[in-house]
């Protein structure tokens, strides 16, 4: 399991934000990679791209059918 840190968002860490995640619409992966680079859950980087007016794409739901 990977540990994750809570990311203090301020103006520098929103301009590295929008740096690594370039244009919208962010695909999954882009959000995953953005997350183990920042140290957080993509869930987080998700829900703060939404919050900056990014497209984010919704993540797979993978079922046990």
């Amino acid at each position: 399991m990977t540990t994750t840190n809570k990311v203090t968002w301020n103006e520098t860490t929103e301009a590295q934000l929008r740096s690594l995640a370039g244009e919208s619409p962010v695909s999954q992966e882009t959000v995953t990679a953005i997350a183990e680079e920042m140290g957080t859950s993509a869930r987080s980087i998700g829900a703060k791209l939404r919050k900056l007016g990014y497209e984010v794409d919704k993540p797979r739901i993978v079922t046990g059918k």
